[in-house]
């Protein structure tokens, strides 16, 4: 790992793996959010073990399922955002509540 990965990041994401929140796989998608200049703060936990990572900014992620991350495609990353927000309106409300509390939209 590079000498510049933060320490901090690092801590939360072991203590959320050793509180049986988010599962070693994880390490590795946090670690890829940092490479591509993206922070990790997870909102919730996963629900099932094919629930991915979704930034809804720069910094934070919701856990969502992945036919529902793979299905939003958008033609921006904000595009792509928005239909994952959608989708959390009609089918997660206390997710989308919690999203939109984070976002500051409410």
């Amino acid at each position: 790992m590079p000498s510049s990965y933060t320490g901090e990041i690092r801590k939360k994401v072991q203590s959320l793996v050793k509180e049986g929140k988010i599962k070693t796989k994880y390490h590795y998608r946090e670690y890829l959010a940092y490479q591509r200049g993206l922070g990790f703060v997870p909102l919730n936990s996963p629900e099932q073990t094919n629930d991915i990572a979704h930034h809804i900014d720069n910094n934070r992620v919701v856990f969502i399922p992945d036919w529902v991350h793979g299905r939003c495609w958008g033609k921006s990353l904000d595009d792509h955002r928005n239909k994952v927000r959608e989708w959390l309106k009609k089918n997660n409300k206390e997710l989308s509540m919690i999203v939109e509390k984070a976002l500051g939209c409410t």
